[in-house]
């Protein structure tokens, strides 16, 4: 009975969401974003990525969207930390989005 308990705090407390990344054509030079795994990526080595967009610009009020991310490596180039902000503002709707992605190395076998 405990398990459904728990399922049931899940279904009513729990948020799903879907189809809300931040749109960018030119998602590559956003690797952070996409793939948390990249922080620390460029050993200790700081990297910063600021980017814009703003679509339909003759039309009012259209869709824009900004993004800024830094990550490094620490301990020794196994460890990487990231921040990462974005927002979206489309007319009356605003997404905002702030994550800390970590990753850890780890060295694998050869053969």
């Amino acid at each position: 009975m405990e398990k459904w308990n728990w399922i049931l705090l899940f279904l009513l407390v729990g948020k799903v969401s879907a189809q809300q990344d931040v749109h960018y054509s030119q998602y590559l030079f956003e690797k952070l974003l996409y793939n948390p795994a990249y922080a620390g990526n460029n050993g200790d080595n700081v990297s910063f990525t600021l980017l814009n967009k703003n679509q339909w610009t003759s039309i009012e009020k259209t869709f824009t969207a900004q993004g800024f991310s830094v990550n490094t490596g620490l301990s020794q180039e196994r460890i990487g930390v990231g921040l990462n902000f974005q927002t979206e503002n489309l007319s009356a709707y605003r997404l905002t989005y702030l994550q800390v992605p970590v990753s850890y190395k780890i060295k694998a076998k050869n053969g």
